[in-house]
């Protein structure tokens, strides 16, 4: 039986780094053993950190979203915060 787990980034929008690639990676290895989902939120979303503020209206979607479905990880699109 399959153990799901759900991962929430705190990444940056504009950036894919080590740390980000290494998620990325390990989502992709551990699909046989785990149901592993992305809760990312959207572009629009006030709460989406950027590295430089002009990279949000030149962007679609987050650099590590892109690399989560080359490798087909499950993703779904969602706006949580703290109040």
């Amino acid at each position: 039986m399959k153990k799901n787990i759900l991962i929430v980034p705190g990444f940056l929008s504009d950036t894919y780094s080590a740390i980000e690639r290494s998620f990325v990676e390990f989502s992709g290895w551990c699909k046989d053993d785990l149901e592993i989902t992305w809760l990312v939120p959207s572009m629009g979303f006030k709460e989406s950190r950027f590295e430089s503020r002009a990279n949000r209206e030149l962007l679609s979607e987050q650099i590590y979203v892109a690399e989560l479905k080359k490798k087909n990880i499950p993703i779904i699109e969602g706006n949580i915060y703290r109040v």
